[in-house]
């Protein structure tokens, strides 16, 4: 999975938090804190790898009012909702400047009772719901990372990844530790769930 946004404003923002509410995989909250340029998460889970990528990536849709709850709540065996919605907060702030940081969420709810497998979609940027057109208006100004999943062989990809993260802040996802020794300094992130819940340990600070 490769995420890029070309009309990025390069240098200028960067992320700086990824918050993740029962989301796929992610039945509780998880937060993350990212550097503004390689940030490696690593987990032996590879739903966990994968999921993270897909909630940055979900967070940046611009979809309809209503979307099928199973694609992203955390679900249980039997295909039902273990909770009442999944959100996903992103955290974005200024290189170089004392500005406030921005703040997009993204939620999707849903009504146990009468949702027939629908869920309710809704945005905010710093706190003020907006429609989705204005979110989608708003979003192009903030930068998509760069943002890839490897699973194994990461020597493979390692020059490839410089070449097109050059001066990008880089999220890479993987389950291939190899990746630590090729693509050094980073921040280095490892996800482990236990009893159900993501537990989010920082392993080296690049800064």
């Amino acid at each position: 999975m490769i995420l890029t946004n070309s009309d990025s404003i390069a240098g200028d923002m960067y992320l700086k938090t990824v918050l993740i509410h029962g989301f796929k995989t992610f039945a509780g909250s998880t937060q993350m804190e990212m550097c503004r340029d390689f940030n490696i998460v690593l987990s032996q889970d590879f739903s966990l790898t994968y999921d993270l990528l897909y909630a940055i990536d979900w967070a940046f849709r611009n979809d309809s009012e209503e979307q099928e709850v199973s694609e992203v709540i955390s679900c249980g065996s039997d295909g039902k909702p273990l909770v009442d919605f999944a959100e996903i907060e992103l955290c974005f702030g200024v290189t170089g400047s004392d500005a406030q940081d921005y703040v997009c969420k993204k939620r999707i709810s849903v009504d146990h009772e009468n949702s027939e497998g629908k869920g309710k979609v809704t945005y905010s940027i710093d706190d003020k719901v907006v429609s989705r057109y204005e979110y989608a208006s708003v979003k192009k100004l903030i930068p998509l990372v760069f943002a890839g999943i490897i699973m194994e062989n990461a020597n493979m990809y390692a020059e490839d990844i410089k070449q097109q993260c050059a001066n990008r802040q880089t999220v890479i996802a993987t389950t291939d530790k190899s990746i630590i020794s090729v693509l050094k300094p980073a921040h280095l992130i490892g996800l482990v769930k236990k009893d159900g819940i993501t537990e989010v340990h920082l392993l080296s600070n690049a800064d």
